[in-house]
């Protein structure tokens, strides 16, 4: 049978095939492959219908020959047949035809460029004919290929074949239009049951009336789906979009656009709910849409968390936003405005980085870069600008990736308060450690100068009673000057050092001011009459005889001007003046004035001469002596006081320093006036007093040995802490002497010995060449019963003695002070009554009633809260009392009590409050007694 009739029989066969609803359309390519290498006479061949996978066209057969070479393709044969198999591999005859979608004829296949070589054991390549399959629209839609016909191929065999490659365009056109349908009716079913369960489901005509509803509509909206067809979406209007927004939405709707957007509607019970809407039209023919399928989601919890969200930016106080990994602002907290005066609008517009400090915009962009590829980033901080006045504020920054949509969340915490303070801390403590260095290189200094000039001011002092001619006593006098000199020097330095640190207390005493001031007159009279000076005081007789103050410092204030005065004023007058210039029920304001008819002081050098180590010309200080301190000193102690100082001058005529205080008025102006140390000490010697000296300089062992000697007292020697322990356990001594910077083993430790270890109550006075107030509290803190500085004087050690001895005395009493107090009170009211009648005595007797449960509870609070200023005024005020009425016991322990409280003894104010307790407890069950008698 000719070719072209053999042909046309086997299009004709397979024509029917197809249309044949019970064939098997796959089954219907072989035969087409058959019948196509039985017309061709060729030895094998494939038809297949081409895919696109990644981007890359493959191959899938539809009818392969089989020419399984070996076992391994002929079970790769098997497991395709009915499937198909995949060719991938475009470096190949048949790919290049799948690559260029060109016919392919080789009839040397060995030497074509195009072959990409075969598999080892492939059946022989001896001719190829490659024909791609095209749709209507030209588009490669399938392959055929064949191989080895006798002769090889040529142009009239793609001319035979185009026939059944046509037909095999319309049946791989047609098969998959026809999956493409079952795929797709399967799918959108899916697709819908899958939206009616999840989604909100809503169809309505072209003019919005609602045609369906699904199950989900109904359950949020509330309605049924009868109360909703027939009807338009107004049904569930809850009133806040605006017309132009529904406008907007049919006009995109009707042009046959998809419309997206989230609406707030109202369901039935009028409860609000939030939907995410999207709206697709159906077109009809001419392209006008006849309905439309309205699909919805709930969003109302996540528009509530929004809301929320929006509400704690908004209200936050803390700088809050949301960037892109780009840096660019998305949301920001209203507080950033509020903080770096720029309007939220402005910062959206902007970059983080647009406001941050040149200085800073590299470290940042490289921390957001780190947090972008996914690394964590610490805590940064950069400086930004606020607009309102220019000025740069440091921000603590802390930033989180979310992966899911690559935005940067941020806090950032202003610092800049937070900096500036802590830099004040740190300059602060650096000047703490500065100011500390200092006071311990001045407790050193005042330590190595006191010491020896403690034994060289004793030896003086002894030398100057032994009646030396006239000759060393004019050597003895000037030593004498030189030491004070030197003391005045060593005690400014010290006295600068407490006022810088606020070390520096004022006491609060009452004295006599018009007595104080005549005084100080007369320990500068004889500085005055030596350079033939007139040294006059006027006194404003108004002042009150008594007020209160610290006594010691205004001596140090006065001493300091006169003594300047005397010494700058080489004739003429030295005046001082005390003037009230104001008084109050509480208090007074006076004025001290020194004014002299010496050098002067030039007027562009009056600023200065209250500077420390300063004196108004270089030649002054080599002329006249001094270290320009103690103006300094003066200045600080006045303002100490909260007082007020001024200086006026004239070159060669004179100068005047004045100043004004305000003092407290004494509550009571029949004040004890207390007995000098010396005279105290002319009242008793110390005969039978057994002292150990613990002191390792042996010029001042034997200066103390000698005063103490003189006095009758017996002194055992010890050169430090560990000689007077062993001495104390094998002697009995009625108080020691403890220096307190020794070797082997100090006066601290030494007295923590005593008292912990030996369980030792013996009297301890510390002796220190410190004087600064830290040295006194850390002796006492440590068990000393009272503290002396070097230099000191015969008076000062043997009164120290004394004084402590007493004290001991008053605590360690045996007699029964229960009936000694009971005895002198009734004696006192007896002797009172008879000198002041019964009446004025019962009116004491109940005054007296009165207070003592008050005073008691005085002194509870007061131990409390360790409220020892308290205490005193207290113990002071009953000692007015006491006195007034003549009870010397309650007179002597409010004595005691006050001075420990000045004194800071803390271990002997523990031991007498017990004492006045008692004492007051008697006087109120005595006069309670009284008072029940009547």
């Amino acid at each position: 049978m000719p070719e072209s009739k053999l042909l046309l029989k086997a299009l004709s066969e397979s024509y029917r095939e197809f249309l044949d609803p019970k064939s098997n359309k796959r089954s219907l390519f072989k035969q087409m492959l058959n019948q196509i290498l039985s017309v061709t006479q060729s030895e094998y061949g494939f038809i297949g219908e081409v895919f696109v996978r990644n981007g890359s066209p493959m191959l899938k057969t539809y009818a392969i020959t089989d020419i399984s070479w070996n076992e391994e393709t002929a079970a790769l044969y098997k497991k395709y047949e009915n499937q198909g198999m995949e060719f991938t591999n475009l470096e190949t005859l048949f790919g290049y035809t799948l690559k260029t979608g060109e016919i392919v004829i080789s009839n040397d296949p060995l030497h074509d460029t195009r072959r990409g070589g075969l598999p080892k054991g492939h059946p022989p390549l001896r001719h190829y004919l490659g024909l791609p399959i095209k749709d209507k629209n030209n588009s490669l839609i399938g392959m055929l290929g064949i191989a080895n016909k006798p002769g090889g191929f040529s142009d009239k065999d793609v001319e035979f074949l185009d026939p059944i490659v046509s037909l095999c365009s319309a049946f791989i056109s047609s098969l998959k239009s026809a999956e493409a349908k079952e795929f797709f009716s399967d799918t959108l079913e899916a697709y819908r049951n899958a939206i009616d369960n999840h989604a909100i489901v809503s169809v309505t005509d072209a003019e919005g009336y609602i045609t369906y509803v699904n199950e989900k509509f109904c359950q949020l909206s509330k309605f049924s789906a009868n109360e909703l067809i027939g009807r338009t979406h107004k049904v569930v209007n809850s009133g806040l979009h605006s017309r132009s927004f529904f406008t907007e939405l049919w006009t995109t709707i009707k042009l046959g656009k998809i419309w997206h957007g989230e609406i707030r509607n109202r369901a039935k019970d009028g409860s609000i709910y939030w939907v995410d809407a999207t709206i697709v039209p159906f077109l009809d023919e001419e392209k006008k849409p006849y309905q439309f399928l309205a699909i919805r989601t709930d969003i109302t919890q996540l528009k509530e968390q929004e809301q929320e969200l929006s509400s704690f930016f908004r209200l936050s106080i803390d700088l809050m936003c949301i960037a892109n990994i780009s840096g660019a602002f998305l949301k920001v907290s209203p507080s950033f405005s509020r903080l770096l005066g720029v309007s939220t609008h402005e910062m959206l517009r902007s970059s983080m980085l647009t406001f941050v400090h040149p200085e800073d915009v590299e470290h940042t962009q490289k921390s957001i870069e780190k947090l972008a590829a996914g690394k964590a980033t610490d805590t940064f901080t950069n400086r930004y600008l606020r607009k309102t006045d220019n000025t740069w504020l440091t921000l603590s920054w802390k930033l989180a990736l979310n992966e899911q949509d690559r935005l940067i969340y941020a806090t950032a915490t202003d610092i800049t308060d937070k900096l500036a303070v802590e830099e004040k801390l740190i300059q602060s403590r650096v000047e703490m450690e500065k100011a500390r260095a200092k006071d311990d290189f001045l407790a050193n200094m005042s330590h190595e100068i006191r010491t020896p000039l403690n034994a060289i001011t004793g030896f003086h002092e002894l030398l100057s009673k032994t009646k030396p001619d006239q000759e060393q006593t004019r050597y003895a006098e000037i030593i004498s000057a030189a030491l004070k000199n030197l003391n005045v020097i060593i005690n400014d330095i010290l006295d600068l050092s407490k006022l810088e640190n606020g070390k520096l207390q004022l006491e609060k005493r009452a004295f006599k001011i018009e007595a104080f001031v005549k005084q100080l007159i007369q320990l500068n009279m004889a500085s005055a009459k030596a350079k033939n000076l007139k040294l006059i005081l006027s006194y404003d007789s108004d002042i009150p005889e008594w007020i209160v103050g610290d006594e010691i410092r205004l001596t140090q204030i006065l001493m300091n001007l006169i003594s300047n005065a005397v010494k700058f004023t080489p004739q003429g007058s030295i005046e001082v003046r005390v003037t009230e210039v104001k008084r109050s029920k509480h208090d007074i304001l006076i004025r001290f004035s020194v004014k002299d008819t010496g050098i002067g002081i030039a007027p562009d050098k009056l600023e200065m001469v209250f500077d420390r180590f300063t004196q108004a010309e270089n030649y002054t200080t080599r002329e006249y002596g001094g270290t320009g301190l103690g103006l300094n000193i003066v200045k600080s102690l006045v303002d100490l006081y909260q007082g007020k100082m001024e200086v006026s001058s004239q070159p060669d005529k004179g100068s005047e320093f004045a100043f004004e205080i305000t003092f407290p008025l004494a509550k009571e102006e029949n004040h004890d006036s207390e007995k000098l140390p010396s005279e105290q000490m002319q009242q008793g010697d110390l005969s039978g007093v057994h002292i150990l000296l613990v002191e390792d300089n042996i010029h001042n062992q034997i200066l103390a040995k000698t005063y103490l000697e003189k006095n009758n007292a017996t002194v055992d020697i010890a050169g430090n802490g560990m000689i007077a322990l062993n001495k104390l356990r094998e002697n009995d001594y009625s108080l020691i002497i403890l220096d307190v910077q020794m070797p082997v083993m100090d006066g601290l430790t030494t007295t923590k010995n005593i008292r912990e270890n030996l369980k030792n109550d013996i009297v301890i006075i510390g002796c220190s060449a410190h004087s600064l107030n830290s040295e006194k509290i850390a002796c006492l803190e440590a068990g000393m019963n009272d503290y002396i500085t070097k230099p000191y004087s015969e008076n000062d050690l043997v009164y120290a003695v004394i004084r402590n001895l007493s004290k001991k005395e008053i605590i360690q009493s045996k007699v029964n002070k229960e009936a000694v107090y009971t005895e002198e009170f009734k004696h006192a009211l007896r002797s009172l009554e008879a000198d002041l009648g019964k009446d004025n005595i019962d009116t004491l007797k109940e005054e007296l009633y009165k207070r003592i449960p008050s005073d008691l509870g005085i002194i509870s609070n007061c131990l409390q809260k360790n409220h020892y200023d308290d205490l005193k005024e207290l113990s002071h005020d009953l000692r007015g009392t006491f006195s007034a009425m003549q009870l010397k016991s309650g007179h002597e322990i409010t004595s005691q009590l006050e001075s420990a409280c000045k004194e800071g003894v803390t271990e002997m104010v523990f031991q007498l409050v017990p004492e006045l307790v008692k004492y007051l407890k008697i006087l109120f069950t005595e006069t309670e007694k009284q008072r029940s008698a009547k």
